[in-house]
């Protein structure tokens, strides 16, 4: 006994929804279709949405519609129409989707509807696009540093070499690789330390992932090369009896990087002459005993008689003031962090009594337990450069300081240039609000030591001459942005200003206007919206404000975008997010 219509069509239905599909029909004679609600909703349209055969084209991307298009082949009996296709909902946003559809026949057997159902599989394809981009990259990569890959399968022993690993061990293209051929080829007293490795590789109690330098000899050429490998193996489970599926890794040929190593170790010890000419101080300390190995240099740096051999206390004891115990609390808090490296700069007071500034680089070495059991560092006097900082930031305070004065200077000769202001004057209106807006912009920047400039006291500071009347609404979080964006962020704004005030929503008592941000992904979008003010026309001739607007002067990741609505002119202006300063001592005069 079959089940009631009903009943049937509502568990089809459960079922249509379970798997997000749309079902849908399509006259063959009059174009119009019939769409359930998950079609609707697919489709990101209203209920109340029409479909036909051309409102559905006019979704489809155009390099799509190909192939959604049905040919004679797919009215045959039993024939099926399978595609898929991108669309871009009214949101704007671009969706795939997958379709199947049958042809309906009427009793003479001729085509008369096609029958279908739609699914979404953006997130398949766009897996499957980072999937095709991943390998590329991986290609791209592995290319790029001649790095072969290999894959050994454990269970059948037949391995496959990439072109690059071939080369690396001079294989040629169609040579049958086996483990047996790659034996004899490896060093035999590297082979003691690779066949450990990839027993421990192979271990299910292990899984041990190692890199292992060896030496080969080219199957070639007969050239010892020395190699490096990684690798990881696949298993049949997480049991620890499980079996190893696969070995697969990459291969390196560090040859030249070998030798170099050795180069550098012969190279070490002039080095260390090199050094100490350059009065760069080579030192060690015992932290248990606090013997210091010293050098003349380092004795010359603290101001010690080259051949005296002065404590680590007498070291000290020349830093100034709160220094030694600063040195020592950042070492402390290193190693709590698990680095075991350190870059400090402290002050000390020479034997004449002026100060000096002494750069120390160090690395720590510790036992099993973390406890330090030698520092070995580098020494030298920085004073000279802290000197050159401290004159470099006072210029760049003299310069903030001139920059401000010359814009007032030029305020102040505009308003001698120009006379009296008449109220009829918009041009000379228009001058003297640009001149104020690049000020305020430019004492901003001055302000925040020319790196980021805060959004809100830029909008504010442009506000401010519009703002009497309260109809202004600015909101929006602690944004901050480039210092090179700010003065034609702020020109930008306050064209829109000054074009509200005479045309827009500014110019009633009833308007309205409300500027608003957000920032995220390196970016910040500004909006600017205008209502209950007069019915906006769109500009026939583009003046300054347009044109300004219009040039594209945040960048080539910036952009402006205008839309004269009736109801009030609405903006987007998008351009680049910076970091807030956090170093402001960084930038102030050192003592």
């Amino acid at each position: 006994m079959g089940w009631p219509i009903s009943l049937a069509e509502t568990r089809l239905q459960l079922a249509l929804d379970a798997g997000r599909m749309g079902t849908w029909t399509s006259d063959l004679a009059t174009g119009l279709q019939i769409w359930d609600r998950r079609q609707f909703e697919l489709f990101g349209v209203p209920p109340d949405f029409k479909p036909t055969r051309e409102s559905f084209l006019a979704m489809v991307l155009p390099d799509d519609r190909p192939l959604v298009e049905w040919n004679p082949a797919d009215l045959k009996p039993d024939a099926g129409h399978l595609s898929q296709f991108r669309i871009r909902r009214p949101d704007g946003s671009i969706r795939w989707i997958a379709s199947s559809s049958v042809t309906r026949k009427n009793p003479s057997g001729d085509p008369v509807e096609l029958v279908g159902v739609n699914w979404d599989i953006t997130q398949q394809k766009n897996f499957e696009i980072e999937l095709v981009e991943a390998e590329r990259r991986l290609s791209l990569a592995t290319a790029a540093a001649s790095i072969g890959i290999w894959d050994w399968n454990v269970e059948t022993g037949a391995f496959y070499y990439s072109e690059r690993a071939r080369q690396i061990y001079g294989f040629s293209p169609g040579e049958a690789i086996t483990f047996d051929r790659l034996k004899p080829l490896t060093h035999p007293e590297d082979f003691k330390l690779v066949e450990p490795a990839l027993a421990r590789a192979l271990d299910p109690a292990q899984r041990s992932q190692e890199s292992y330098r060896y030496r080969i000899t080219k199957a070639d050429t007969g050239e010892e090369r020395w190699l490096l490998a990684h690798g990881g193996a696949v298993f049949s489970s997480e049991r620890l009896d499980a079996k190893p599926l696969r070995y697969t890794g990459t291969l390196q040929d560090i040859t030249d990087e070998v030798r170099l190593e050795a180069e550098l170790r012969d190279e070490r010890a002039r080095l260390e002459l090199a050094l100490s000419a350059g009065e760069f101080a080579l030192w060690e300390l015992d932290p248990q005993t606090g013997v210091v190995t010293h050098s003349p240099t380092l004795n010359r740096i603290y101001g010690f008689p080259e051949d005296a051999t002065p404590s680590y206390q007498e070291f000290a004891g020349r830093y100034a003031p709160g220094e030694n115990e600063r040195l020592e609390a950042e070492a402390s808090n290193a190693l709590s962090r698990g680095e075991t490296s350190i870059r400090v700069e402290a002050k000390y007071t020479k034997p004449d009594g002026s100060n000096g500034w002494i750069s120390v680089r160090a690395q720590i070495l510790t036992d099993q337990s973390g406890v330090p059991t030698r520092v070995i560092g580098v020494a030298m006097d920085d004073t000279e450069r802290r000197q050159w900082e401290d004159t470099l930031v006072t210029t760049a305070a003299e310069l903030q300081h001139r920059v401000k004065n010359t814009l007032a200077v030029v305020q102040s000769v505009a308003r001698q240039t120009f006379g009296p202001q008449s109220p009829a004057d918009d041009r000379l209106t228009a001058f003297y609000g640009r001149l104020h807006s690049l000020a305020a912009a430019t004492d901003l920047i001055t302000r925040n030591n020319w790196t980021s400039v805060p959004l809100r006291d830029l909008v504010d500071e442009v506000a401010k001459p519009f703002s009497g009347s309260g109809q202004i609404a600015i909101a929006g979080g602690a944004a901050h942005i480039d210092s090179r964006d700010a003065a034609n962020l702020s020109m930008c704004l306050h064209e829109l200003f000054t074009n509200s005030v005479k045309h827009g929503a500014l110019s009633s008592a009833s308007g309205r206007v409300s500027v608003g941000w957000s920032d995220g992904n390196d970016r910040v979008v500004i909006r600017w919206k205008e209502e209950d003010g007069p019915s906006v026309i769109p500009p026939k001739l583009s003046g300054f404000g347009t044109k300004l607007l219009q040039s594209g002067a945040f960048g080539p990741s910036g952009s402006v975008d205008l839309n004269f609505l009736p109801e009030g002119l609405q903006a987007t202006l998008i351009l680049g997010r910076a970091n807030p300063v956090t170093q402001a001592t960084d930038v102030q005069p050192r003592l």
